[in-house]
């Protein structure tokens, strides 16, 4: 898993059509066609073939660590494909989003982006010198 955090000012997401690769991608029912979330953090997610149930836990404690060390109570979960070759499949990957969501929805404000679309994004970020960070697992 690869992880690449935005804190940002503002956050906008509209979905502009359906991914189409790779092939065997199956897309996540759409809920909406817009979302907006202030004073978050953007976590852009890569799913991995090797990732599992501890990758998560993984990640979930770095972004709880970033969302903290920022004060913000929003985050936003947005899988990213773009920063790896070695992709998971839609349903390991959709399940791996799951449980990201479900252990930091108790505790913070979550934003879904969609699994499977094209987006068009606006990433207003603070200038802070520890706006964005980059993990991987």
């Amino acid at each position: 898993m690869k992880i690449l955090m935005w804190h940002c000012k503002n956050f906008d997401v509209k979905i502009t059509g359906i991914a189409d690769r790779p092939g065997t991608i199956q897309p996540e029912e759409q809920r909406s066609e817009n979302e907006q979330m202030k004073n978050c953090i953007v976590s852009m997610i890569t799913l991995e073939v090797q990732d599992n149930d501890s990758t998560v836990e993984k990640a979930k404690k770095e972004i709880i660590k970033f969302a903290e060390d920022t004060k913000s109570k929003n985050i936003v979960l947005m899988p990213f494909v773009h920063l790896s070759n070695n992709i998971a499949n839609s349903e390991n990957s959709i399940k791996l989003i799951d449980l990201i969501e479900f252990d930091l929805k108790n505790k913070f404000n979550i934003l879904r982006s969609h699994f499977g679309y094209h987006k068009e994004l606006l990433l207003h970020t603070f200038g802070h010198k520890t706006n964005v960070r980059f993990r991987e697992f």
